[in-house]
């Protein structure tokens, strides 16, 4: 096995934000994401009938969202 020569290791550094996605990835393992999971599969399979889905839901959630509703 071969040492690194000093100064020339490599290093690891963490995500300034790394606390808050451990956090995130354990909210998707809890049972409280249950209905958010639902929300995030699609109904098709194939992507041309998955964004035939997906277009008209963004559509509907766009015009509310200007609607003010």
């Amino acid at each position: 096995m071969c040492e690194a020569q000093p100064g020339r290791g490599r290093s690891v550094s963490l995500h300034p934000q790394e606390d808050l996605l451990q956090e995130a990835r354990a909210f998707q393992d809890s049972a409280a994401f249950a209905p958010y999971r639902a929300l995030r599969q699609a109904r098709y399979r194939g992507r041309r009938k998955t964004e035939a889905q997906l277009l008209p839901a963004a559509t509907v959630a766009h015009l509310t969202r200007l609607s003010g509703c």
